[in-house]
């Protein structure tokens, strides 16, 4: 039998209801499934190189990031056959179907996202995140992208001074809004995680995890209303139902794109998402009317 580990990072402190809500559900869809479950605190980020704490200004999401790729090597070279890590923001509403294909050598996350544009039309973007990843013993993309984006962070001025003003994706990746940061501002949140697996995926089809949603706040605000407009069009985009979703857990507490991302928000989606098994979305799906 094959010993797969589920492992998961947050602090221990001042933690959120549906965080603490969204890690049970992981926890209790790994022990249905047999799965090792494994809990890192803060003490993640004590496996990142105090150099590149230091180059992200000790930022929480480039150290998460780096982290969860060195847990990831420490689990497998322990004996584990594959580890699965799931953010803290994960939830799943639908254990009994969820499923993630653990024989794959890597997996990463199909991630969409949509919202509301200044002029209140929905705008949608298609993007690979790793919100959840699946890393098998000697697969071929985990000590590469542990190396790659250690490089791109020691790098980033060079890259940057040697590409200005060119289509090259590695200017591109640096570039937010098409207005790059100063060289003495800290490199964008996301380098090593969404922006750099994207810029990867344009140039290399990446295998990818497809039953996991992303909720923006403008999409958190439609599934707890049960309106619609943007379930509809968000889920146009997806062939399989989905059955577990990052709530975009960085949102709480603030108001974002007209929503205010509270307690009482997350609590009305959790509660339609579990009380439909997910069908509030996947109701929606592409060719399920066709």
């Amino acid at each position: 039998m094959e010993k797969i580990v589920v492992y998961q990072s947050y602090r221990t402190q001042n933690v959120p209801e549906f965080i603490s809500g969204c890690m049970e559900s992981v926890r209790n869809w790994a022990r249905a499934n047999n799965y090792a479950y494994r809990f890192y605190d803060d003490a993640l980020f004590d496996l990142v190189p105090e150099w590149f704490r230091e180059k992200v200004s000790h930022k929480i999401l480039p150290m998460s990031d780096l982290g969860r790729l060195y847990a990831a090597r420490q689990l497998l070279s322990e004996g584990f056959d594959a580890a699965v890590w799931m953010d803290a923001d994960l939830f799943v509403y639908s254990p009994g179907r969820f499923r993630i294909d653990t024989g794959q050598p890597f997996l990463l996350t199909k991630e969409v996202w949509i919202t509301y544009s200044l002029h209140l039309v929905p705008s949608v973007w298609v993007r690979v995140c790793n919100a959840a990843m699946v890393y098998r013993r000697e697969n071929p993309f985990l000590d590469f992208y542990i190396y790659s984006a250690e490089q791109l962070v020691k790098n980033r001025e060079h890259w940057v001074e040697r590409f200005r003003g060119s289509n090259d994706f590695r200017y591109q990746l640096f570039s937010l809004k098409n207005k790059l940061k100063p060289l003495a501002q800290d490199v964008p949140v996301a380098v090593i995680g969404t922006m750099y697996l994207t810029a990867l995926h344009k140039m290399f089809p990446l295998p990818l995890i497809e039953n996991i949603g992303l909720f923006s706040p403008a999409l958190l605000k439609d599934i707890a209303s049960g309106r619609g407009t943007l379930m509809r069009r968000y889920m146009a985009l997806f062939s399989e139902p989905l059955y577990a979703a990052n709530l975009c857990g960085s949102f709480y507490g603030k108001s974002a794109f007209g929503v205010k991302a509270d307690d009482a928000l997350y609590r009305k989606v959790m509660e339609n998402l579990i009380q439909s098994e997910g069908e509030i979305m996947n109701r929606y799906r592409r060719g399920t009317h066709e």
